[in-house]
């Protein structure tokens, strides 16, 4: 079956132009014959505009408005379609874990450590193409943010407005984390039918974990997923920013008085890659680390998400523009005038 559509149909609106062409046209032919008419009709007259040619003068038009239409028509794209394809979706389940605890505010990573693990995850998705990506949030306790999904623009502005004030528990539940994700991955039946890619990648300082994470990370790994964690934040630590009305305010003091310094958790992060058969990897300044797992989940098994028919289509844009040009061209070789020339000197010298 043959199929035909306009890639731009939009364009297809500059048509009407055309109508206010042939108005103008109308109304010009219109005072062309007053003006005419109010000179005379004598002889003399009729030998002067001898050489004029109604014709001539519609046939250049016709020519004009021709060339423009094909014009406007090429600029649409004319497509014919004739091949159907199924085009496949294929490509890796990764479930972000995403700590938006206050400690994630420390600035020991510029401009601060949740900040600059989203700017990580931003670039990560720029590089993916067919791969499912879902979100989840914690501190003290942990969110479904967004499922798996293809949408990366959904996912990017769910992440952008996140923030420690979305969970007022504060703490870092890294075991209902990595929990929630491997359940977000997919149930046991689901796991038995496919042997693609399943990630759970965890971006924390790993500080005051609550739970029992080894045993999550444990369990993640005997489902077939593969445990990534990456430590962000510095060993030295860093205090708290404390900000009121989008300034800030200090820094996050304990109950006496003294400055809270959040310190980067690594024992932990290294224990929970090493159990989820996955690896561990510190951020710093220049690098979060993502792009050097998501090179490793390149190499993984990937799985059919979904199927689609579609059509391949041929551009006719081409058969448009080419004898758009041509009747330009004839346009401007046809003279205005025919070729009955008018001797005005000799006409006045027999009047």
């Amino acid at each position: 079956m043959t199929l035909f559509r306009f890639e731009r149909p939009e364009f297809l609106w500059w048509l009407l132009g055309l109508l206010a062409m042939i108005i103008v046209f109308v109304f010009v032919e219109i005072f062309r014959k007053r003006k005419m008419s109010a000179i005379g009709d004598n002889p003399v007259v009729a030998k002067l505009i001898a050489g004029e040619s109604k014709f001539i003068r519609y046939f250049k038009f016709i020519l004009l408005l021709l060339s423009f239409a094909l014009i406007i028509v090429g600029i649409a794209n004319p497509q014919v379609g004739s091949q159907v394809e199924t085009v496949e979706r294929k490509g890796v389940d990764i479930m972000i874990a995403l700590d938006i605890s206050n400690s994630m505010m420390a600035e020991d990573i510029k401009p601060s450590r949740l900040e600059r693990a989203k700017q990580a995850i931003y670039k990560m998705m720029d590089n993916m193409h067919n791969d499912r990506i879902g979100l989840v949030i914690f501190a003290g306790k942990s969110f479904l943010q967004t499922p798996l999904t293809v949408d990366y623009g959904a996912v990017k502005m769910m992440l952008s407005t996140v923030n420690p004030s979305y969970i007022s528990v504060q703490g870092t539940a890294l075991a209902d984390a990595i929990k929630m994700c491997a359940e977000s991955l997919g149930s046991e039946e689901e796991e038995n039918k496919s042997e693609h890619g399943k990630v759970i990648i965890v971006i924390t300082d790993g500080e005051n974990h609550i739970g029992d994470v080894e045993t999550e990370a444990k369990n993640a790994a005997d489902k077939g997923f593969v445990v990534y964690t990456i430590g962000i934040g510095s060993p030295e630590g860093a205090p708290i920013p404390v900000y009121s009305n989008g300034h800030q305010a200090g820094f996050k003091k304990d109950k006496n008085g003294a400055t809270v310094v959040t310190k980067l958790d690594e024992n932990t992060l290294k224990r929970v890659a090493e159990i989820g058969n996955g690896s561990y990897i510190r951020a710093n300044t220049a690098r979060v680390g993502l792009d050097k797992i998501f090179d490793q989940i390149n190499k993984m098994e990937t799985a059919v998400f979904d199927s689609q028919r579609v059509t391949d289509y041929k551009d006719g844009f081409q058969y448009c523009l080419a004898p758009a040009l041509l009747l330009l061209v004839i346009f401007l070789l046809i003279p205005n005038r025919s070729s009955n020339k008018i001797n005005i000197d000799k006409l006045l010298e027999r009047k």
